[in-house]
């Protein structure tokens, strides 16, 4: 396992249990990786408990590590006007 994710972190079956897989997240920053696109969404695939452990090492790396492991079969990404506009707001695109 790479030094950069959690030495052990559990997977919900649901992501390997399906004949199709569709990662649907919605587009926004973040404040540790700027930007993650359809990524991060994946961490809603680890158990609850297991989630802020990603987020004591190098979360990028992190993030990557379990887009190895996780493979959607198509990312579809909500990029409605609302989401785009709130976050221009904020400062952060």
């Amino acid at each position: 396992m790479s030094p950069y994710t959690p030495d052990k972190f559990r997977i919900t079956e649901f992501a390997f249990n399906c004949d199709k897989f569709i990662n649907l997240p919605v587009l926004k920053t973040h404040y540790l990786t700027t930007v993650t696109l359809a990524m991060k969404n994946l961490k809603g695939c680890l158990k609850r408990e297991d989630k802020p452990l990603f987020h004591h090492r190098d979360l990028n790396r992190a993030v990557v590590e379990l887009c190895k492991i996780v493979k959607p079969t198509v990312n579809v990404i909500d990029c409605t006007p609302k989401t785009i506009v709130r976050q221009l707001a904020e400062g952060y695109l």
